[in-house]
């Protein structure tokens, strides 16, 4: 019974409930103030009873203009598609994330399958912190993304070997270093002699 008390809520959200009322929560979660898989409850809810997702309110939907270069936000990562991109869900919204300064492999491009292997397992389903870096549309965001146990993910991809440093978006030293790390380790795609980067590759 604790339990229902401690996480009852009256505004409607995505999903149905059970029994006793009560369900947890996989979507939407942060605009009703709950946490991801949080375990709550519906007292006027009937058993069953299935609702969709509300459309968000205008002044939602102009959420996206907060986040502006510097600014930080948290969010689960529901995607991961490549090596460097992701889909983070964050207010109720989804963002198509590219970490900023590097470049993995496109689809189709050798490596570019152990470089989404690499991301997937430290990214996918974790709570993140993007820390935007530039914008190239409303719902496409450039970001540094921190990892829960406070680790910088770009650069964890960077120094792997599972991406070059883009220089075209960034000049930052780390950046710089990481890379020449990798590269003369032989790390993953610099095994091979010459690699060729997404920018100059045609499939």
């Amino acid at each position: 019974m604790g339990s229902l008390f401690a996480g009852t809520l009256s505004e409607a959200h995505p999903g149905s409930v059970g029994k006793d009322h009560c369900h947890l929560c996989y979507e939407a979660c942060e605009e009703h103030g709950l946490s991801w898989g949080a375990h709550h409850c519906h007292p006027d809810r009937q058993p069953g009873e299935q609702l969709a997702r509300p459309r968000l309110k205008k002044k939602q939907q102009a959420s996206a203009d907060d986040w502006g270069i510097g600014t930080s936000h948290s969010g689960k990562v529901v995607r991961v598609s490549a090596g460097d991109q992701l889909t983070v869900e964050s207010g109720g919204q989804r963002y198509s994330i590219n970490l900023f300064g590097i470049a993995s492999p496109v689809h189709g491009q050798a490596y570019s399958k152990e470089a989404l292997k690499f991301t997937s397992k430290r990214a996918r389903r974790k709570k993140v912190t993007l820390i935007v870096q530039d914008r190239s549309g409303e719902e496409t965001v450039s970001a540094s993304v921190i990892l829960p146990d406070g680790q910088n993910l770009n650069h964890l991809v960077l120094q792997n070997g599972w991406a070059w440093w883009d220089q075209r978006a960034s000049n930052e030293l780390i950046l710089q270093i990481l890379s020449q790390e990798a590269r003369q380790e032989k790390r993953g795609l610099w095994k091979d002699d010459d690699p060729v980067p997404p920018w100059n590759y045609q499939s």
